[in-house]
């Protein structure tokens, strides 16, 4: 009769109703285990396996907006100059005068020419063509004090060499000499300039101011013999209207095929004075061709400015 079930009593079944339960209740948790086992089983592709339930994958971020361009830069400060470069290839040599020459008639075929300065003599520029007979001192000019010898050659510039020249060729010697006597103008200074063959000279005897108010032509023609003391035989004339003096006087003689020398001088003294000549001595241009200066009285002191003097071959 007790193992009846109308005799179980109340309260064991109590207990054993909560064991079951507690034990329905562990299956259950269990199962999902077991099912998940099973299924992993039928499905090895790991890929498709669902996350667990309670993991939920993040959003992909949006792409960040692109940034604004830069400014520009300030330009920065200027750095060193750099070395110097190499010099560059000299240039081509000039053609170019260092003057025009005082000419009166038209020419060809330069054989010489220069422009004489008080620097040329001093840095001996023209070597042995520049000849001084008396000793020069310089400023700005060439400068010859008083002398001890009247008529004496004071300066000599070789315009051609013995031997160069054809004596039956004419040839045209342009000179101009720019000269002053150191103290006054109207002091002595009457300069001779004239062409040689180194036989025979021809040429101008030049006044200063002191002459022309004598009435006397600003320039003289003049011949005689090449010598370190010149012998001149002079023309006089008159020659009014002339009452200033010019520094600067000029003279062309043509020489060459073997006939006598003629010449032209020109000055500027009050009015343009031009004395025209036909000399009687012949020069031979073969025998070499020169621009002598001599003084006229020893004590005349003279201060030369330049000397600008061409050699030419006419044709």
């Amino acid at each position: 009769l007790r193992s009846s079930p109308a005799f179980i009593p109340k309260a064991w079944l109590r207990v054993q109703m909560r064991h079951f339960s507690h034990g329905l209740l562990f299956m259950a948790a269990l199962l999902p285990y077991s099912l998940g086992a099973e299924k992993s089983e039928e499905t090895p592709d790991a890929s498709l396996q669902k996350p667990c339930s309670f993991a939920q994958s993040g959003r992909d971020g949006r792409d960040g907006r692109d940034g604004r361009d830069g400014q520009d830069g300030q330009d920065g400060l200027s750095g060193p100059p750099g070395p110097p470069g190499p010099p560059g290839e000299p240039g081509a040599q000039g053609e170019g005068e260092r003057a025009q020459p005082s000419t009166f008639t038209a020419t060809t075929g330069t054989l010489f020419y220069s422009l004489i300065t008080a620097d040329d003599v001093r840095q001996n520029l023209l070597g042995e063509k520049f000849q001084a007979f008396e000793t020069p001192t310089y400023t700005q000019s060439i400068n010859f004090g008083k002398g001890t010898l009247t008529r004496n050659r004071i300066v000599r510039v070789t315009l051609a060499e013995p031997n160069v020249l054809d004596d039956s060729a004419q040839y045209v010697v342009t000179a101009t000499v720019s000269h002053h006597n150191p103290v006054s103008p109207e002091t002595d200074m009457d300069l001779f300039i004239t062409v040689s063959d180194g036989k025979e000279t021809v040429g101008y005897w030049t006044f200063d101011e002191g002459n022309l108010d004598n009435k006397q032509e600003p320039m003289r023609a003049v011949e005689g013999r090449s010598s370190k003391i010149f012998q001149p035989h002079p023309t006089l004339t008159l020659f009014p209207g002339a009452t200033k003096y010019s520094p600067e006087h000029t003279i062309q003689v043509k020489l060459g095929i073997k006939k006598p020398a003629s010449g032209i001088g020109k000055t500027f003294s009050g009015i343009s004075h031009i004395n025209v000549r036909q000399y009687t001595k012949v020069l031979y241009p073969k025998n070499g061709i020169y621009l002598d200066l001599y003084r006229d009285h020893a004590p005349e002191e003279y201060s030369i400015k330049y000397i600008e003097v061409r050699l030419e071959r006419q044709t």
